[in-house]
């Protein structure tokens, strides 16, 4: 097993953490009744570190039985991981079409103020 520091985009970082954000919601409530009480503060935690931090662990398993139970979450893992890649390269092209556009209206409207 290899385990590795990766810098992840900001983008990504963002919808890594909405999920993460979902995840908290839904298990909070379980860890209300059945947990400590400050499991919930310690998920925020979590979540704070996870936003404040630029980099993530990145592990590498070499070798996995082919039907066990960790074959297939591995495999859910990839396929959320590959449709992330998708939307965020989706996404990126909408925010930078997006970002050139509020850019010219900003230095437009500055020329336009100078000129006046």
């Amino acid at each position: 097993m290899a385990i590795s520091l990766v810098k992840v985009i900001t983008l990504e970082k963002f919808i890594k953490s909405l999920f993460l954000l979902v995840v908290i919601l839904l298990v909070r409530p379980i860890l209300n009744k059945k947990a400590f009480r400050s499991a919930s503060t310690i998920l925020w935690i979590v979540l704070l570190i996870y936003l404040v931090n630029p980099y993530e662990l990145k592990l590498g398993i070499e070798s996995v039985k082919e039907n066990s139970i960790l074959s297939y979450l591995l495999g859910l893992i990839n396929l959320f991981n590959s449709c992330l890649c998708w939307l965020v390269n989706k996404l990126g092209y909408i925010f930078f079409k997006l970002n050139r556009l509020i850019g010219s209206i900003l230095i437009f409207t500055y020329l336009g103020i100078k000129i006046i």
